[in-house]
């Protein structure tokens, strides 16, 4: 099957997903676009003390990479975002760590998350969204909105939660903080946690205007 891939490939080369000018070395990327992926800075707080992991920028390429991994499926775009994923996601695996999926509409996160963390130390469904009475998410909405249909719409499920000393709440971006940020509070609030016992992660990070305070 791989050799069909690779000839075909080569009697068809793609041209890039993201500049769609430049063949695609990889099928997905050409080399200029592949050399603009960059790691996000780690180690960073939020405002309310919870520590912030995650593995790429998303600008440029990275949102065309995501894109076709977690919205047209394309394998070759996933396999190449769990390469970003494993390293920091490792280092996070620790005896006293349990990680929590955050809910999605499409199974790229838990896909990538599966094939990553060990499956006794994966929760899903720990949290759910409720649009009974908001309707479904508009993306379009203004910051502030966003944050509080946020606040509206996400709950617990009230699926029994693992025992751990550090909780790790895993989605597949970070923009505004408001779905990771939202979901930490309500894990505390049910578990009397300190700030230092939720950790945030993400595949993804939108750079903001401003930078948190560094650990």
């Amino acid at each position: 099957m791989r050799l069909v891939s690779g000839f075909l490939d080569q009697l068809f080369p793609e041209t890039c997903l993201h500049c769609d000018k430049h063949f695609a070395e990889d099928g997905l990327l050409c080399r200029q676009c592949a050399e603009t992926l960059c790691a996000a800075k780690e180690g960073t707080l939020t405002a309310n003390g919870h520590a912030r992991h995650h593995a790429l920028i998303y600008e440029g390429a990275a949102k065309s990479l995501f894109a076709a991994a977690k919205f047209s499926d394309r394998r070759r775009a996933q396999k190449q975002l769990q390469k970003w994923a494993v390293p920091s996601l490792q280092k996070l695996n620790i005896p006293e760590s349990s990680f929590i999926e955050m809910p999605s509409s499409k199974p790229f996160l838990h896909n990538l998350l599966k094939r990553t963390v060990p499956p006794e130390k994966l929760s899903r469904s720990a949290f759910v969204f409720d649009f009974s009475q908001k309707g479904k998410q508009n993306k379009a909405l203004k910051e502030a909105q966003r944050f509080q249909r946020i606040a509206e719409t996400l709950k617990l499920s009230g699926r029994p939660l693992p025992e751990a000393k550090v909780y790790i709440l895993c989605d597949d971006v970070f923009t505004t903080g408001a779905t990771l940020g939202h979901a930490a509070w309500l894990l505390r609030q049910k578990l009397a946690l300190e700030p230092a016992q939720i950790q945030l992660w993400s595949l993804m990070y939108r750079p903001r205007q401003f930078e948190d305070e560094q650990i």
